[in-house]
């Protein structure tokens, strides 16, 4: 098999110019730009807060940190389920991009090829999207 080097940069170019440059993809990454941060303040902030709050008053048998530290992880789990499903569509168009790329990857491929070889490949080809 020779390499095909100018085919292969321009399929590339073209992957990246048709799916990487769409508005569904930026739209994705501004949203999973918001959610990590969002995941960030939760998991850095509120529950080792909330946490610091039940133990205070498990020791200091006061209420008012147990409500505050309850809402606290409430308010977390909101932001963590919230943001699990605000990342289903970008990670559904992006399962859609790689499908289609290689449906056209087989429906492309000589007839008379191994098909280890072509499993092979396509392995290859996801491992690297990944």
């Amino acid at each position: 098999m020779r390499l095909r080097t100018a085919e292969t940069l321009s399929l590339a170019a073209r992957f990246y110019r048709r799916y990487l440059w769409s508005w569904d993809v930026t739209a994705g990454f501004l949203a999973a730009l918001v959610a990590f941060a969002l995941r960030a303040y939760a998991s850095g902030s509120l529950i080792p807060l909330s946490i610091t709050g039940i133990v205070n008053y498990l020791e200091q048998d006061n209420g008012h940190g147990l409500r505050r530290a309850i809402l606290m992880l409430a308010a977390s789990a909101v932001i963590f389920s919230a943001t699990e499903w605000l990342f289903r569509p970008f990670w559904a168009s992006i399962a859609r991009g790689i499908a289609n790329i290689k449906a056209r990857l087989i429906s492309g491929a000589p007839r008379g090829q191994d098909p280890s070889d072509l499993v092979g490949r396509l392995a290859s080809d996801v491992d690297f999207v990944m």
